[in-house]
């Protein structure tokens, strides 16, 4: 199961990427001319659709990602305990990804569904009409209507009976009167959900419905790997004696994992929430953060997520690091031995050292120390090994200084004086 949720967070944040890039070629195409097309694009379908793919990617990637959780928790596979190749295990992967895709086109769609657009419509809008100006919503339609027709003072209007009232005002002669729907994704010019509501908002129970739904998977992601913490680290606790080297690696690296899925979806979705209800409550009126949160604050885990769930992306960083790290060792062999190579052949006799860092240097911090002294004279090999004991007991600094000596054989002669005070080569 785990690699199909894994699938199904991989096409949410995918779509979030796609929503995004949308956005940025509709700023782009309307430029220093969207105040004036303003209502034309809230009104248009293409911010209805968008507002259902942004929506349809986030709650797709948000309820895969506590699934995925969850199983992760309970030691869960395709079915449990059964076979993934069983038609048991098919069918039991088939609901659980189903009823994720299902339910999150569902929150995403059920705002636009004509049978509720009292409850999610925003207002209309009237082009040329200087009676009503901009998004006229219920209660002012309601009220300019009560005004001009008495018998309606106590009947609450729906949209159906305020478009038919409002087009026998004016006359049909040049095609009457037409006022255009802003929808639930109209709110704003991201075409974000409508998250940002207070009581006066007729679709304020569905919007706060869905924010505590999205808490509450985050209370269960972030439980859930808590545990799974918790677990593993017990576990290594007790077998850190038998661990090797990479396992106890990668144990760090998963935890680190955990941490990082933890902090990406706090930062993503508590601010955010709370936010939310310090508007409800008319604290705040956070209506203009609607670009902040949709284009940097909420797609924080779309960006993280192919990072977190999945290794190529580290294994790629890791490969070109490493291959950056080997380039710059190289490089810096290459320098050494050009160096020793020009003082042998020209040396002055002078007694500076070369100074070059060996592999013990990286583990203690050592140097090794070679006189620029041609063959045929005394050459000293001085050393600086602190604290060795006490760093490598087990006497690894000793053997890698020991090979980092042999590899610089090919670069000076390291001799010691016979009787009669010539030079001769020995083996280290």
């Amino acid at each position: 199961m785990d690699k199909v949720l894994v699938l199904l967070v991989s096409a949410g944040d995918f779509l979030i990427g796609g929503y995004l890039l949308v956005i940025a070629l509709s700023d782009r195409h309307y430029g220093i001319s969207y105040c004036r097309d303003k209502f034309i694009w809230l009104t248009s379908i293409w911010c209805n659709l968008l507002g259902v793919f942004s929506t349809f990617a986030s709650q797709l990637s948000l309820f895969s990602m506590t699934v995925l959780s969850v199983s992760r928790l309970l030691h869960l596979r395709v079915v449990g305990r059964v076979s993934g190749s069983s038609l048991r295990a098919k069918g039991k992967l088939l609901a659980v990804a189903s009823g994720i895709v299902l339910v999150s086109a569902a929150i995403a769609c059920i705002p636009l569904l004509p049978q509720l657009e009292d409850f999610f419509v925003n207002g209309l809008h009237y082009t040329n009409v200087t009676l009503f100006t901009g998004i006229v919503d219920k209660a002012k339609h309601q009220q300019v209507l009560r005004t001009y027709n008495g018998r309606y003072r106590n009947q609450d209007m729906s949209w159906k009976n305020i478009r038919q009232m409002v087009g026998a005002m004016f006359s049909n002669d040049f095609g009457g009167i037409v006022g255009d729907k802003v929808e639930f994704y109209g709110n704003d010019g991201v075409c974000i959900f409508k998250y940002l509501v207070t009581q006066q908002d007729p679709q304020y129970l569905y919007s706060i419905i869905i924010l505590l739904v999205n808490f509450t998977c985050f209370v269960f992601i972030t439980a859930s790997y808590l545990m799974i913490h918790s677990q593993t680290t017990k576990h290594s606790r007790k077998s850190q004696s038998k661990q090797t080297d990479a396992q106890r690696r990668r144990q760090r690296k998963f935890q680190t994992k955990i941490s990082i899925i933890i902090i990406t979806d706090f930062l993503c979705w508590i601010p955010f929430i709370v936010v939310c209800g310090l508007h409800f409550v008319t604290v705040i009126n956070a209506s203009p953060w609607y670009p902040i949160f949709s284009i940097i604050v909420l797609p924080v885990n779309s960006v993280i997520n192919p990072m977190l769930y999945d290794d190529t992306v580290p294994t790629l960083i890791d490969k070109a690091l490493g291959r950056g790290a080997d380039l710059l060792v190289h490089t810096a062999r290459e320098i050494s031995h050009r160096s020793a190579s020009v003082d042998g052949e020209g040396g002055t006799g002078d007694n500076h050292g070369q100074v070059i860092m060996s592999p013990v240097a990286s583990k203690t911090g050592n140097l090794l120390t070679v006189p620029e002294q041609t063959f045929g004279r005394r050459v000293q090999v001085e050393t600086c090994l602190q604290n060795t004991t006490d760093k490598d007991p087990g006497g690894e600094v000793v053997e890698d200084f020991e090979n980092s000596i042999s590899e610089i054989e090919d670069v000076v002669h390291i001799g010691q004086s016979n009787d009669s005070g010539y030079l001769e080569p020995v083996q280290l």
